[in-house]
């Protein structure tokens, strides 16, 4: 059919970011090993799934972002919220049908997969996981909200006067929030401040 050979016109394309994506985990592991204290498994990764609502939610809710991250009941009631409304706003839309959707959609869940398949557990027997894991899947993330944004009208000037809004508070919180990463004393400072109970985030002070 014309449909299955449009399909695969796309072959081609499959296979040569393959081998680039090949090549690149080859170096990557062969110059730097990966350590990791926990097993990669399954279960590790279903044990792992509510840091994604945690991860939504801190995409809205800014006072989540802290340096070191824990399980946080909030936050993972807040991601399951934002998650639903997502969820609404792409079958109100249609949105569930574009292909920008469905690509960021599947570039979230591809590259959110393998860090939540390790956990990271401390010296002391708690456990923390790094935001850092959230910056290559929130490329996927960001796709679906601009396919999002586009559905609005930027010409009406509310809609453009609100978009202004939030990125500046965007910047300014990006650039205040970057100051606890300037260094590792301002870091576990930091850390210390909001966790001022466990011994691991004294022991990296």
């Amino acid at each position: 059919t014309e449909e299955l050979r449009f399909n695969r016109k796309y072959i081609p394309f499959i296979i040569s970011w393959a081998i680039v994506v090949s090549i690149y985990l080859y170096i990557r592991l062969l110059l730097a090993q990966i350590h990791s204290q926990n097993n990669i498994s399954i279960k590790t990764l279903l044990g792992n799934l509510y840091i994604i609502s945690e991860y939504i939610a801190k995409l809205f809710y800014l006072p989540g972002i802290i340096p070191l991250s824990v399980k946080s009941d909030l936050l993972i009631i807040l991601g399951t919220i934002f998650i639903l409304i997502l969820i609404l706003i792409l079958f109100v839309f249609d949105l569930y049908k574009d292909r920008r959707v469905i690509f960021g959609l599947l570039f979230f869940i591809a590259f959110l997969i393998p860090p939540l398949s390790v956990s990271l557990k401390t010296k002391d027997g708690g456990f923390v996981y790094l935001d850092c894991r959230i910056y290559l899947p929130l490329i996927g993330m960001v796709i679906l909200l601009a396919a999002i944004l586009e559905k609005f009208n930027l010409k009406n000037k509310f809609n453009l006067l609100g978009l202004i809004t939030v990125v500046l508070i965007l910047s300014l919180f990006s650039f205040f929030k970057s100051k606890d990463y300037s260094n590792g004393e301002r870091f576990w400072s930091s850390v210390t401040k909001e966790f001022p109970n466990s011994p691991y985030n004294w022991i990296g002070f």
